[in-house]
């Protein structure tokens, strides 16, 4: 489940590097170009009046000329990177953004979080943007942020004015559950319509390793949390398979799509993939939906079950593995 984001080659990084000098092809440097080639030409006929005039010059003209015809033209879908700065004819292209989490953030606890992009909301209207998380210990990749496209609904401006800094710029902002199912250091990718606008790394406190509680549901006790998911448990046994029955509440869109079920033993960095399939909505025993498991964890301990859905984590569910007879 590990990406390749830290293995790409070293000639990478110079693909970020600008293209051109400054943002933008003036008529200064179109005109100084030409005075160039005017040049060029007066000292070229000195040497060779005849060869040169109606020779090779002609349609090095014609493609310099073009070239900067093309260059100068308003409408090209290109990114012209300065520094840190840049701008794009037809798409945002790169832009810079900051990440706030919440307080309190802890692993097994949503704690929300804002990202600010640094462009204004007229801009960023229609555009699509998603965020990746990746568990750099175990490798495991959520949906911080599924794809959505930014409206006026979803997002908010917030002025310049109303920020303190001195080099503050008008922002848009946006916000996610900031729901993470393991402590440690993740690493948060931004994309912007498919493009990726670079990364941040935020260590998240471990915590959510209390067993889970049992409840009722139905005519049945569930281990899990109440009115999200749980199952019909039976125990766990070290190496020894079991069906387990999970339940889950929530609307139609949320519980459709695929379903993966991870586990972790405490205090180790042993990413398991113990169950895979599908899941959509289908009320019994009280819950939205149901769906039958078979499940074997391999040792004794305390194991933390991650519940994920279309990317997303849906939630965890933290057992005690007991040694067989």
């Amino acid at each position: 489940m590990k990406t390749d984001h830290d293995s790409k080659p070293s000639w990478y990084d110079a693909l970020l590097k600008p293209p051109l000098e400054g943002q933008k092809w003036t008529a200064e440097k179109s005109e100084n170009v030409l005075k160039e080639i005017s040049m060029l030409k007066r000292k070229k006929e000195g040497f060779s009046k005849r060869s040169f005039k109606l020779g090779w010059f002609v349609p090095i003209i014609a493609v310099i000329s073009a070239a900067i015809v093309f260059i100068s033209a308003e409408g090209f879908n290109r990114t012209i990177y300065d520094g840190e700065n840049s701008r794009n004819v037809g798409t945002i292209g790169i832009a810079k953004w900051e990440m706030l989490p919440g307080d309190g953030m802890i692993a097994g606890k949503p704690a929300g979080a804002m990202w600010l992009i640094h462009k204004q909301l007229s801009e960023m209207l229609g555009h699509k943007v998603e965020i990746i998380a990746t568990h750099q210990e175990t490798g495991m990749i959520i949906e911080e942020l599924p794809e959505m496209i930014i409206n006026d609904t979803n997002a908010q401006e917030i002025d310049k004015r109303l920020l303190s800094s001195v080099n503050a710029v008008t922002k848009t902002r946006i916000v996610s559950d900031m729901a993470i199912p393991l402590g440690g250091k993740w690493h948060f990718e931004m994309f912007i319509d498919g493009l990726s606008n670079g990364s941040k790394e935020w260590m998240v406190p471990d915590g959510g390793w209390e067993l889970s509680p049992s409840f009722e549901s139905g005519s049945f006790t569930m281990t899990g949390t109440k009115g999200k998911l749980g199952f019909i448990d039976p125990g766990f046994i070290a190496g020894k398979g079991n069906k387990y029955m999970w339940h889950f509440w929530g609307t139609n869109e949320e519980l459709t799509g695929d379903l993966q079920i991870y586990a972790v033993r405490e205090s180790t960095d042993e990413l398991l993939t113990v169950f895979e399939s599908k899941v959509r909505p289908g009320k019994h025993n009280g819950a939205d939906s149901t769906l039958p498991s078979g499940i074997t964890l391999p040792f004794v301990g305390k194991w933390k079950l991650i519940v994920m859905i279309n990317k997303q984590w849906f939630g965890n569910v933290v057992v005690q593995v007991d040694k067989g007879l």
